[in-house]
């Protein structure tokens, strides 16, 4: 019975884990990447900050943020040939969300099966024309 409590505990923790970030205050998050020939890195200081609306990361903010042009020209970036690119997230998105919470409850639904595929009546046939070692 142990287990059962103890599987119970872990999947509150990672729905717990899911649902984090509903209250921080800013659902935005606007990074500055540093791109050279289409690969992009982060920029290492100020290079992520909280916004308001995905409106406001522009590259122009991004520039200011990382010390205006000097930023482009090695500061942050390696080389006179890369470019700022600002790119917002919403942390509070749907869809991430969602995949968190379809693949939590894939792996119960497996985790549940593997555990009751012994234990019911019904799945006795199943388990021994599938699971049979």
């Amino acid at each position: 019975m142990n287990f059962h409590r103890g599987l119970t505990l872990l999947v509150l923790l990672c729905l717990l884990g899911c649902s984090s970030g509903e209250g921080s205050e800013y659902q935005m998050v606007c990074v500055c990447r540093c791109c050279y020939l289409g690969d992009c890195k982060p920029a290492q200081s100020n290079g992520t900050f909280p916004t308001d609306s995905c409106s406001a990361c522009t590259k122009d903010r991004c520039s200011s943020r990382l010390g205006g042009r000097n930023a482009t020209l090695g500061q942050e970036c390696d080389g006179d040939k890369t470019f700022l690119k600002a790119e917002c997230y919403n942390r509070n998105a749907f869809f991430p969300k969602l995949t968190c919470f379809v693949l939590i409850g894939l792996l119960m639904g497996l985790i549940i099966f593997g555990v009751a595929k012994n234990q019911v009546p019904a799945l006795a046939a199943y388990s021994a024309k599938h699971f049979d070692y």
